[in-house]
């Protein structure tokens, strides 16, 4: 059989009513149709999951900045307790000595304004000798 002869032979075959044809034409299309609506399918699906991919990766990172947010915090509270320590401390000591302090400032003060005011009133030789015994 020549190759003319299988060509010949072949279109033959194909000769079928146009109904036929129409009908194949149609499940072909229907066909094809079907296989875009998967591939559409599947694109949304797959822009779905990147689209969960990108905000899952931003989340970890803001994840990991609040983390370390909260580090700073920690140590910035660890150090305003070493602060307010401090300041318990001082006022622990001011709260000892201010009340001794004020009754010594309180009696020197008061007996150098009467020695300074005795010395403007009187003569020097007077209030020298008796602000100082």
């Amino acid at each position: 059989m020549t190759c003319s002869s299988r060509y010949h032979k072949a279109r033959r075959v194909q000769k079928r009513p146009i109904q036929d044809q129409i009908t194949d034409s149609l499940r072909f299309l229907l066909s094809r149709t079907q296989i875009w609506r998967r591939w559409v399918g599947n694109y949304n699906t797959r822009t779905r999951d990147r689209i969960d991919l990108y905000f899952n990766l931003a989340t970890q990172t803001d994840n990991k900045t609040n983390l370390e947010i909260a580090s700073m915090s920690k140590s910035i509270s660890e150090e305003n307790r070493k602060d307010s320590l401090s300041i318990i401390t001082l006022a622990a000591v001011t709260v000892v000595f201010l009340p001794g302090t004020f009754v010594t400032v309180r009696l020197v003060s008061t007996s150098y304004l009467s020695c300074s005011i005795l010395e403007t009133l009187r003569p020097s030789s007077l209030v020298s000798e008796s602000c100082f015994n």
